[in-house]
C-alpha cells in the first residue's frame, strides 16, 4: 500500500475524536490525495467535507441533485395539468420573481411546474423546482396574488428551509459517509451502497419538509421576504394576504392562514409608498387563466 493510501485510512479513524474536526483533516486530504493522483472526484468529495466541517451545508450542486430527487418523487405521485399556455405565465412571473430573491441564480436555473391534483398548495425543492396546483393559481384573483404565492415558494429555497430540515444525525451520517466513501476509494475498496442509504436518508427528511409544510418560524420567514420581493418589483404584497385568507387550515396550507395573514398585512403597513394592484397585470392574470 502506498504511504499516501495508508495516510488517508489512518484519517479514516479519526472519525470517532469528533465529527468536525475529522472532517476538516479527512477533507484536506482528500483534496491533496485527488490532486496528487488526478482524481477529480476524490477532490471534489474531500472539497464537499471540508465544507462541511466549516459551515454544515450542502453546496448548491449537492441541493440540485437532491431537489431532482425530491421533484421526481412528487411528481410520480402527482399528474400534470398540460395547460401549456398557463403554464408558461406561472413560470414567467415566477422567473421575475426568482431574480429579486436572495439566490436569483442556480447551478440549473429555476423551473417552475403547473400540477393539476384537484388540491390548493404548492411545493419547492432544493436547487429551484417550484410546483404549484393549478387549483392554487384558480384562487388568486390577480397577478399581484400569483406573485406574492411564487415569492413565498422561492423564498423557502432562497432561504434554505428545505435542506434545514434534514436531521443532524442523517447530515451528520451523510457527511460522514462522503468521507468513507472518499478514502476508501482511494484504498480501492469504495462501498458505494452506504453513501447512497445515507442520502436517501436526507432526501426523505427534505421530501416530508416540502410536502407537508415548515414550522411557524420559517412559514412567517418567507412569508416576509415573499413581502419584500413584491415591494422591490413593484407587486402589491398584501396580494399574498388575501390569498392566505381564501385558505382552509390545514397540512397544505402551511400553517394557520389566518394568523399568517394577519402578520403580512402587518409587515405591508409599514412600507412606504406601497405599490397598488394593476388593472394590467389583473387583465394579464385573467386572460392566461382562459
Amino acid at each position: 500500500m502506498s504511504p499516501l493510501k495508508r495516510i488517508l485510512l489512518g484519517l479514516g479513524a479519526c472519525a470517532g475524536m469528533g465529527f468536525l474536526n475529522s472532517c476538516a483533516v479527512v477533507g484536506g486530504a482528500m483534496q491533496v490525495a485527488g490532486t496528487v493522483t488526478g482524481d477529480q472526484g476524490l477532490s471534489s468529495t474531500g472539497a464537499s467535507f471540508t465544507r462541511a466541517a466549516q459551515v454544515q451545508q450542502f453546496s448548491d450542486e449537492e441541493k440540485m441533485y437532491t431537489g431532482r430527487t425530491v421533484a421526481a418523487n412528487l411528481l410520480a405521485q402527482s399528474r400534470l395539468s398540460g395547460r401549456t399556455a398557463l403554464e408558461r405565465y406561472v413560470g414567467a412571473v415566477g422567473q421575475t420573481v426568482a431574480q429579486a430573491s436572495q439566490k436569483p441564480d442556480l447551478p440549473q436555473g429555476w423551473h417552475f411546474v403547473l400540477l393539476d391534483d384537484h388540491e390548493v398548495g404548492a411545493y419547492s425543492t432544493p436547487g429551484g423546482i417550484v410546483m404549484v396546483e393549478e387549483n392554487l393559481v384558480r384562487l388568486c384573483q390577480d397577478e399581484d396574488e400569483l406573485a406574492g404565492v411564487l415569492a413565498h415558494e422561492v423564498s423557502h429555497v432562497a432561504l434554505d428551509h428545505p435542506m434545514q430540515a434534514i436531521s443532524a444525525s442523517n447530515q451528520k451520517a451523510a457527511f460522514e459517509s462522503l468521507a468513507n466513501w472518499g478514502y476508501s476509494k482511494a484504498s480501492q475498496g469504495s462501498d458505494l451502497s452506504s453513501l447512497q442509504d445515507q442520502f436517501k436518508n436526507v432526501t426523505a427528511d427534505v421530501g416530508e419538509a416540502v410536502n407537508h409544510g415548515y414550522d411557524r418560524d420559517k412559514e412567517n420567514a418567507a412569508d416576509m421576504e415573499a413581502v419584500r420581493i413584491c415591494a422591490q418589483l413593484g407587486y402589491d404584497p398584501r396580494g399574498l394576504a388575501r390569498v392566505l385568507r381564501r385558505l382552509k387550515s390545514g397540512d397544505k396550507s402551511h400553517g394557520d392562514p389566518a394568523a399568517r395573514a394577519a402578520a403580512v398585512d402587518q409587515a405591508c403597513a409599514a412600507l412606504p409608498n406601497l405599490p397598488q394592484p394593476s388593472p394590467v397585470r389583473t387583465a394579464r392574470f385573467l386572460a392566461a387563466l382562459r
